[in-house]
């Protein structure tokens, strides 16, 4: 047995994906391609327990996008989840895609899934309906580790154009969290870049783009050339954990 799939027994594997932005026309395609080809091959070196795609399939709301997503997820030997960006159609994207679970039990980790879509805005909102979705998720394993994945980013980037396209109400979201000492890990998308920051003993994260990258610590827009790619996490039973970012 090779050392990666005796590891595995002991740990659990997560993968992330987001920003894909597809249109109708098939603009942002091959690099979704690409990525998803990388994603497979780490699949079959690591099998996951789940990916999560967190947002902005689409860039036009067009069921073709939502249709192109679809082939290329169906590719992927794992679970796949899924919840909406600002982009998004949130109604028509679980139409095509028919995933609605946002709630996963592994081991001694908890995975909470939140939808921060705010229908007309760029920046995200948890209404009061997502913030009790979160509050009573956290009261029901704190015996767990949480993973909390969501699709716009809750602490600054250090981008002057991005961050006012965060969660608005993020100081709701923190009260909840800051409630709870058990919440490890904040996975978002939106930011098209990498980024880590830590707040009270819990760690950020934003993942890189499947489509275009934004330059980091930017005053205004600037596309980056760094390459798309993906996030994985590794998770274990003494509540620790490894992530990282594997690019095209």
């Amino acid at each position: 047995m090779s050392l990666d799939r005796e590891k595995k027994k002991l740990m659990i594997r997560i993968l992330q994906i987001s920003d894909s932005h597809i249109f109708s026309d098939k603009n942002n395609l091959e690099n979704f391609k690409a990525v998803i080809s990388e994603v497979i091959k780490d699949i079959k070196k690591i099998k996951p327990e789940l990916l999560v795609f967190t947002g902005d399939l689409s860039h036009d709301q067009s069921e073709l996008s939502y249709q192109y997503v679809a082939e290329q997820l169906a590719k992927l030997a794992c679970p796949v989840a899924i919840i909406p960006g600002n982009h998004d159609d949130p109604e028509l994207m679980t139409k095509v895609l028919n995933n609605q679970q946002r709630e996963f039990i592994f081991d001694n980790w908890h995975i909470i899934l939140l939808n921060s879509y705010y229908a007309g805005h760029e920046s995200g909102l948890l209404n009061n309906a997502e913030l009790t979705f979160l509050d009573h998720g956290l009261q029901k394993h704190p015996e767990k580790q949480t993973l909390i994945f969501l699709h716009h980013h809750v602490v600054p980037t250090g981008s002057a154009w991005l961050d006012p396209m965060g969660i608005e109400n993020h100081n709701e979201m923190l009260t909840i969290l800051n409630k709870y000492q058990n919440v490890k890990i904040v996975a978002s998308g939106h930011g098209h870049q990498e980024v880590s920051a830590e707040y009270n003993k819990i760690k950020f994260f934003i993942t890189p783009a499947t489509s275009v990258q934004f330059k980091k610590n930017s005053k205004e827009l600037t596309i980056d050339t760094l390459k798309p790619g993906f996030r994985w996490f590794n998770l274990y039973a003494n509540s620790k954990y490894e992530t990282g970012v594997i690019r095209i």
